[in-house]
């Protein structure tokens, strides 16, 4: 996963690091709705897109509460083992909410918890994506790899605590 390494650099040259967790979870949400409406029209190439900015997205929010998402793609892969994988988009979709429905909670009502909890909630949103990914025949590293070319030479600027995209200015 050396896409995650790159990815990390970018957001620590951002300052997105050090940005508020709570509207990383927005972006969450965001990139969720894509995924959905990829799902939804059957388009590889959207829900490739989202696929690797919600990886994105939850890599940047692990590096604001001082977790690592290596550590959740480690368990992912442990999980993919014990043979866990093989879902139905129809079945993902709906644990993608409830586990994003779960961090935006704790960090809104606790302020950090996931620094003391760890990560299932990442975990359990990176296993639904693994499955609509192997759905649509794409990999994890695929959808990772497209949103690192994507982002890398992006520019822009904090704004409310969020990174706003030079062409979104």
């Amino acid at each position: 996963m050396n896409h995650i390494k790159k990815i990390k650099q970018w957001a620590t040259d951002r300052k997105l690091d050090t940005a508020d967790p709570q509207k990383q979870m927005w972006k969450l949400v965001e990139e969720t709705g894509e995924l959905a409406a990829g799902v939804s029209r059957d388009k590889p190439e959207l829900i490739e897109d989202a696929i690797g900015d919600m990886i994105v997205v939850q890599a940047v929010l692990l590096m604001q509460v001082g977790k690592d998402i290596n550590d959740s793609l480690y368990e992912l892969k442990e999980m993919a083992t014990d043979g866990v994988l093989y879902r139905s988009d129809d079945e993902c979709m709906p644990d993608i909410l409830k586990s994003t429905h779960k961090l935006f909670s704790e960090i809104e009502s606790h302020k950090m918890r996931l620094r003391f909890y760890g990560t299932d909630a990442v975990t359990d949103i990176l296993l639904a994506l693994e499955n609509i990914a192997l759905n649509h025949n794409l990999t994890l590293d695929q959808c990772i790899g497209s949103a690192y070319e994507e982002i890398k030479d992006r520019k822009g600027e904090m704004r409310n605590g969020v990174f706003v995209k030079a062409a979104d200015l």
